[in-house]
């Protein structure tokens, strides 16, 4: 009985730790003190950016040099618009405390 409970915690243990390897990132720049952020990279003029259906205005503004778009951590669905039409849409993951750079294609 004894040698059941032992191979039994085991397993238990491996399962435990295996389960608390490390997400990964896919930001490419940490410390973005205290939130998460997007930076838009070759952004067209004119283009705006929508976070889950809200715009928060040109797109060439959030480049990641002058500025970058806060976000609350996690999934959003990111929308750039040009001339009316959607040159680009995608689910992200942003990261706690993490600046997430996108190439607008």
């Amino acid at each position: 009985m004894k040698r059941v409970l032992v191979i039994m915690a085991a397993g238990f243990i491996a399962i435990s730790t295996a389960s608390c390897a490390s997400y990964p990132e896919r930001s490419v720049t940490q410390g973005s003190e205290g939130g998460a952020a997007i930076a838009l990279l070759g952004s067209p003029a004119g283009a705006e950016v929508l976070v889950n259906g809200v715009s928060y205005g040109a797109a060439t503004r959030y480049n990641g040099r002058d500025a970058v778009l806060a976000v609350e951590p996690g999934r959003h669905i990111l929308t750039i618009v040009d001339r009316g039409q959607i040159i680009m849409e995608r689910e992200i993951y942003v990261g706690s405390d993490a600046i997430l750079e996108i190439h607008v294609r």
